[in-house]
């Protein structure tokens, strides 16, 4: 049986072969998550550095004839065969404790249900700067909306949500022209309720995960509505004293069963929302809440959610000084992978928001403390960031943006790159503060 990936020496590594997995995790390195072409000695130098052993995607490989790769035809070979044809007749004997990517038996592959992937995935269409401008229009727009609703829920009247469906819609619409302009202002704005908060990042979040899978407006749409709408029922929490000695998961419960009575009795909302809320809290191994579900009994639009909400409990808990930084949260939810999570939009997820997200705080080699402002997937090492202090930790007194792929590769002496994600509590900035710096500096003209 023919083989896709294999797992060879780092000394055998060649040009032109597709690094796929790793024997350490890829958050320890300075590679992209999503593995990488080899395209020089430099990168085989650097994974001499890292690990000993790596595996190598023989279809992604450039080992192949380009005119099978452009009819999406697998090369028939074996794992044996493939390692002659690379390394010669000497090398063509299966190294000791070598081990293969092979489907488990009991492994679900991804299953779109009701959503259909659109190919090729979305490029972006539109600048920074004019995306910011729109989508802070939108922001207000669904926050007013939102609260609008709450109101409707404390009075006892019936609403509905006509109105953040068209919204929604237009969030999904800019996160496809330009993912960072949302990623951005979900994290720098300040946000009076902190379900609120947590429910419009984890929807940005959703849009991204769903906009990187290739799904359409109205897929993503209903995704962002759903996480959105996951918290309305605070709005029936009357003795909020009471409600937050409780642990957060009798928390999150106790909303969601509010939630579920508002969504199915009062709210006028697409079917397709109530059951993505009604099931987001469920787990791929069966351990969540309320009905055990695992795997594809889960939709699609749920795991997503599920996922992302769970990210954003990470990175943003209602205590700041116990925030993990994006790294860390992402080793968290790799750790969960094929327990909590479907393995696979595990792997997506990590691959579309990076190690270095829009809005994460990072240390500089030369001590520089800097924001995230926007990364593609071609600079997720290298991304743009707004430098806040210098290199001793002083906040600047003029701020500027400044591209890290411009400043050389990493590792070059001369070089200005990233050398780790910090936390909030090291830099030397109020929140506040740092939330008129930030939209100063990027606020469109």
């Amino acid at each position: 049986m023919a083989i896709d990936v294999i797992q060879i020496p780092v000394s055998q590594l060649k040009k032109g072969m597709f690094v796929s997995k790793l024997d350490v995790p890829w958050v320890q390195t300075p590679f992209p998550l999503q593995g990488f072409v080899v395209e020089n000695d430099e990168q085989i130098g650097v994974l001499h550095k890292h690990c000993s052993r790596i595996f190598i995607d023989r279809y992604k490989s450039r080992l192949f004839k380009p005119e099978n790769l452009k009819k999406n035809v697998r090369p028939k070979m074996s794992s044996r065969a493939f390692v002659k044809q690379t390394f010669g007749k000497a090398s063509a004997t299966k190294p000791n404790n070598t081990s293969t990517t092979v489907k488990k038996p009991n492994q679900p592959q991804r299953q779109t249900l009701k959503f259909h992937a659109h190919q090729p995935s979305y490029k972006i269409t539109s600048s920074l700067g004019k995306e910011c401008k729109k989508s802070e229009k939108i922001f207000h727009d669904i926050s007013t909306e939102f609260e609008r609703v709450c109101i409707d829920i404390r009075i006892g009247r019936n609403s509905d949500t006509k109105a953040l469906n068209t919204l929604t819609r237009a969030m999904a619409q800019s996160i496809i022209r330009n993912p960072n302009a949302f990623m951005w202002m979900s994290a720098v704005k300040k946000y009076d309720d902190y379900y609120y908060g947590h429910a419009f990042r984890a929807a940005t979040l959703g849009c991204l995960l769903s906009r990187h899978l290739g799904l359409s407006v109205e897929e993503i749409s209903i995704i962002s509505q759903s996480l959105i709408l996951s918290v309305i029922g605070v709005a029936k929490v009357h003795n909020k004293i009471l409600f937050e000695k409780l642990p957060e998961q009798k928390q999150s419960e106790k909303i969601w069963a509010h939630t579920m009575e508002l969504l199915n009795n009062h709210l006028k909302v697409n079917p397709r929302v109530i059951r993505t809320v009604e099931c987001f809290l469920e787990r791929h191994d069966g351990s969540g809440f309320p009905r055990n579900l695992s795997r594809t009994e889960i939709p699609l639009s749920a795991r997503i959610a599920g996922l992302t909400e769970f990210f954003c409990k990470l990175t943003y808990p209602k205590n700041l000084d116990e925030a993990l930084t994006p790294a860390k949260a992402v080793s968290d939810l790799f750790a969960k992978k094929n327990r909590w999570f479907q393995g696979n939009l595990v792997d997506d997820f990590i691959q579309c928001i990076g190690i270095y997200p829009t809005g994460a705080l990072v240390r500089l080699n030369n001590g520089a403390i800097a924001m995230v402002v926007s990364q593609s997937s071609e600079t997720r090492i290298q991304p743009k960031v707004a430098l806040l202090t210098d290199n001793k930790g002083r906040p600047l007194k003029s701020f500027k943006t400044l591209n890290l792929i411009e400043t050389g590769e990493p590792g070059k002496d001369n070089s200005l790159h990233i050398m780790r994600p910090i936390e909030f509590k090291e830099l030397k900035i109020g929140a506040e503060k740092l939330n008129q710096i930030i939209l100063k500096i990027y606020r469109p003209k």
